[in-house]
């Protein structure tokens, strides 16, 4: 059934017909995509034991044919990057993609779904609508696109989304929030350029035509005024939002982000916990939904102001000695261009592949506490959408909890990675391109932690709350609200 699913797009489309490869275009690309996987990912079999890897790439590559297109290849590349469970590996297709943020992974010369979607709890629902015909409600739920009920369409693609562990929430914020379903939809069924919606509660059908990503674009900013790659400041500081309680938003980790909007972070966050500390604050709603994680040791100095030991850098772990394939790599940062011309200087010894500690030091990763340390309960919201850097500091806090009996509880949904595994895959990227398809494939190149298979009987989060369409759209704050509610009644 894989084998079937992965060949669809090799049926002539309404479109702009991709480029072909010939038998053995894709037997040289593929060599070099297994190749480069082994001295390139950090992770690569921590998740998939060799052998089990080795047969599915077996089995892909006895699927190959004469004259597949770009795209089917594509995505047998796709389900086998995605078989190894880490989230921040990523794989794109040639050519150009829309500038617009949100919309980058979409081609510009191709015709799409024309809605903004959201998922909540494995339903499909209308955040806007951007065709030509303005027949969809916002709030809409889609039962089914073209005769596949939307569930199906969710299952089928979480399969080509990479994501950490066991983790599958961060599948389906992919698939909504970056418009992998749109985009995956376009692959899997290149000939449908029209789309009959079954909406609740209509007898009968929706349709509505494909558009290009730029006229979607056009159609939301003339109805909203607003790009759809448009952002919110992600920081934000509420002395009290209730007695004794404040609440601190930390929607982003990542440096260049925070500081478009004029926020230096180390600044606003001393100040923040000072501020908690003058007044004596007793409830303390950390803020964390779709922070998607960043540098700079922005989550160490968050949680510099709650944990009141040093915080240090775990072991840190690199792929490979030797590079047969470098040849192939792209953009590579100066750190892995110094690492893979002398391996041996950074190495702790010549029979792991453990960085030294003297580099790790010489990161800046050991953060020390501070002063101005919060010590009351503290209720942290999370989502899909709380990633690498963002999970990372999710994960410190429930070991702190685990191990001092802190006051920390976990609000939303669960989280978009894996916090139990011990492992964290990321920082650095290793990036090849290959010669016949073009397709460049990003692999996280460097992992921190210590793997474990020990999961806990019950994941995060405590409480399981998750927003309705009804509240996003009226811009009610149904999580944050039943935190408020359980504090007041002093729960």
């Amino acid at each position: 059934m894989i084998a079937i699913c992965l060949l669809l797009t090799e049926f002539a489309s309404g479109q702009a017909q991709p480029p072909r490869l010939t038998l053995s275009q894709q037997r040289d690309d593929f060599a070099i995509f297994r190749g480069s996987l082994e001295e390139g990912h950090g992770g690569l079999y921590y998740f998939i034991d060799k052998a089990t890897f080795a047969r599915q790439c077996d089995s892909i590559g006895k699927t190959f044919r004469e004259g597949i297109t770009v795209d089917g290849y594509y995505l047998k590349l796709r389900y086998l990057l995605t078989l190894l469970r880490y989230g921040h590996s990523r794989i794109n297709l040639p050519g150009e993609g829309e500038p617009n943020y949100w919309l980058n992974n979409l081609k510009k010369d191709r015709r799409y779904l024309p809605l903004q979607l959201m998922v909540i709890d494995q339903k499909l629902y209308v955040l806007g609508d951007c065709s030509e015909e303005q027949r969809v409600s916002r709030g809409a739920e889609i039962l089914s696109i073209n005769g596949k009920p939307a569930r199906q369409l969710l299952d089928s693609m979480a399969r080509y989304i990479p994501a950490d562990g066991i983790n599958q929430t961060f599948k389906t914020y992919f698939l909504y929030k970056y418009y992998y379903l749109h985009f995956l939809y376009n692959m899997l069924y290149p000939n449908e350029m029209e789309f009959s919606l079954r909406l609740a509660g209509q007898p009968k059908p929706v349709r509505v035509k494909a558009q290009l990503p730029s006229a979607m674009e056009k159609a939301h900013k003339m109805l909203t005024g607003k790009s759809l790659s448009h952002f919110e400041n992600p920081t934000q500081y509420k002395a009290v939002v209730a007695p004794q309680t404040a609440y601190l938003k930390v929607g982003s980790f990542y440096k260049g982000f925070i500081e478009n909007f004029g926020v230096r972070f180390e600044t606003f966050v001393d100040s923040a916990f000072r501020d908690m500390n003058s007044r004596s604050t007793q409830h303390l709603i950390i803020d964390l939904r779709d922070n998607e994680g960043g540098s700079d040791g922005y989550s160490e100095k968050l949680l510099a102001h709650i944990t009141p030991s040093p915080i240090l850098p775990g072991q840190m772990v690199v792929p490979s000695k030797t590079f047969p394939f470098q040849q192939y790599a792209i953009n590579l940062s100066d750190d892995i261009k110094g690492y893979i011309a002398d391996p041996a200087e950074f190495l702790r010894d010549d029979k792991t592949l453990f960085i030294k500690q003297k580099y790790l030091d010489m990161m800046g990763a050991t953060i020390l506490p501070t002063k101005d340390r919060f010590t009351g309960q503290i209720v942290v919201l999370i989502n899909e959408g709380v990633f690498s850097a963002g999970a990372g500091f999710v994960e410190k806090l429930y070991k702190y909890r685990q191990t001092t009996g802190q006051k920390i509880t976990f609000v939303g949904e669960e989280l978009g990675s894996d916090i139990y595994a011990g492992i964290l895959c990321a920082g650095q990227s290793y990036i090849i391109k290959l010669p016949n398809s073009a397709i460049t494939v990003d692999m996280p190149f460097l992992c921190w932690g210590e793997f474990t298979k020990k999961y806990p009987a019950k994941r995060l989060p405590d409480y399981r709350v998750l927003p309705t369409i009804t509240g996003l759209l009226q811009g009610h704050d149904e999580v944050l609200q039943f935190v408020l509610d359980r504090i007041s009644k002093n729960d």
